[in-house]
């Protein structure tokens, strides 16, 4: 085998897993992952444009409409990750 790594298959930034319990691989697996498509960072860009403009009586906003299971929820919680506090 020599300096050959043993899970050469498993990307770098997920070695620290490898030797882990099965249950603790099994909840690594579970917890939520973002996964930046491109329609969602420009979504994210404008929501982000948004919550810069200045206080007035009607704020310009945005509706994001999908179909289920098409990621809405997931977005709006990356947001709130990202800016919840300046909200």
């Amino acid at each position: 085998m020599g300096s050959e790594k043993k899970y050469s298959h498993v990307l770098d930034k997920f070695q620290h897993i490898v030797p882990l319990s099965d249950v603790d691989r099994i909840h690594f697996i579970d917890q939520p992952r973002w996964i930046g498509y491109g329609k969602a960072h420009r979504a994210l860009t404008i929501m982000e444009g948004l919550l810069s403009k200045t206080k007035q009586h009607r704020m310009p906003n945005i509706m994001i409409i999908g179909d289920s299971n098409n990621g809405k929820t997931t977005l709006i919680n990356r947001f709130f990750e990202k800016f919840g506090q300046e909200i």
